[in-house]
């Protein structure tokens, strides 16, 4: 499923990808395009020799095989461009956990769920990063019923880098949901 290589790929991004220093401002910004570009670097770097393609922010709008209310912009998929036969992985991710405002975080959940029932994505894989896997799994408990349950859990899986070289998971998204 390729879980593994995101695991990998996450342990190998440094600390200055987590959150950015800007010449404005004295605290440091979140910016998950930068760290996700990071994340793809190390993807491409480590996957050179596998038969499948990772793209990073495929646009799913106006896909002919996509229903218009599952239009996403998925920030990974691992497949076979052209073919709905390898259509491996689906990620999403995020760098803010903000118990106030979940919409990104339970948009992103969705996305996978639908993938995964609906397009054939074999796995689904939600990352989190800057914050621990307690802090996710606490949330998705604590608002579980944010989550459609129209859909099977069992192949989203979550993973967290609090740090650099600080990796946790995957677990399933089913064990978080059902415990």
């Amino acid at each position: 499923m390729h879980i593994d290589l995101f695991r990998v790929a996450l342990s190998r991004i440094e600390s200055k990808y987590f959150d950015l220093q800007v010449a404005y401002k004295q605290n440091h910004i979140i910016r998950e395009r930068i760290f996700c570009y990071e994340l793809y670097h190390q993807l491409r770097a480590l996957s050179q020799h596998l038969p499948l393609t990772i793209n990073g922010e495929p646009d799913k709008r106006f896909h002919d095989h996509i229903n218009r209310l599952d239009w996403r912009n998925p920030d990974f998929i691992v497949h076979k461009p052209g073919s709905w036969h390898d259509n491996t992985l689906i990620c999403e991710v995020k760098g803010i956990l903000n118990s106030k405002d979940t919409r990104g975080i339970f948009k992103d959940i969705q996305t996978l769920l639908i993938y995964t029932n609906k397009y054939k994505y074999k796995a689904g894989l939600f990352i989190l990063y800057n914050h621990r896997m307690d802090e996710l799994t606490t949330l998705l408990k604590d608002k579980r019923h944010k989550i459609a349950n129209t859909y099977e859990y069992d192949s989203v899986y979550l993973m967290t880098a609090e740090s650099a070289g600080d990796v946790e998971g995957p677990i399933s998204l089913a064990e978080v949901l059902h415990t």
